[in-house]
């Protein structure tokens, strides 16, 4: 069976990274890598250059987005980043909503209004890199294992479609647990390095 090398999550100088969408294509490219995604945070004006940089190059690319968002349960906030993915990368309401967070006039967006507007233009939700969320009690914990299904399954109710379980930030132990939760909770299984150019 053939094995694809993926990279579901990394970030250009459009948001927080350091190397082009051209770059970072052929970066990983040279790494070997099959399919890509530019998930820039609060942005997709790096898409066009990145789309066009691997249709050139003849890999898989991927159009993506790192939404900062919030999800209140049970009386806490969690601050927690979902990542869109394969959504139509000429969407009005994610490019509305980008252009929002530059000019400082969203203060804070929703998890469920982003689960929604990622799926209102075609795309799939994700929760990023778990281990990160601040809130869910000290990592690797049964405590933060037990915050975080909860958390988990309330935001699949609300249309999440997928969880990234490998990272590079993530131990084996702690993949093999986030792998667990997504097969239990029916949920697509994401690969990314949350690559920012160092």
């Amino acid at each position: 069976m053939d094995t694809f090398k993926c990279n579901y999550h990394m970030h250009s100088h459009y948001s927080n990274g350091t190397l082009s969408p051209a770059q970072l294509v052929r970066k990983f490219i040279e790494e070997e890598y099959d399919v890509l995604s530019l998930t820039d945070h609060d942005s997709i004006d790096g898409l066009k250059e990145f789309m066009a940089a691997c249709e050139a190059t003849k890999i898989k690319g991927v159009p993506g987005v790192e939404l900062t968002t919030t999800h209140e349960l049970m009386g806490k906030v969690y601050d927690i980043h979902i990542l869109g993915y394969n959504f139509d990368p000429n969407s009005q309401l994610i490019a509305e909503a980008c252009q929002r967070f530059k000019d400082d006039t969203l203060p804070c967006l929703k998890a469920e209004e982003a689960i929604k507007m990622v799926g209102e233009a075609g795309g799939q939700s994700f929760l990023a890199h778990p281990v990160k969320i601040p809130g869910l009690g000290e990592r690797g914990t049964e405590e933060f294992y037990k915050e975080f299904e909860a958390l988990l399954k309330d935001l699949k109710k609300k249309g999440l479609k997928g969880l990234e379980c490998i990272n590079p930030m993530h131990t084996e132990d702690e993949e093999y647990r986030f792998i667990q939760y997504a097969g239990k909770y029916h949920l697509h299984i994401s690969s990314g390095t949350d690559h920012h150019g160092e």
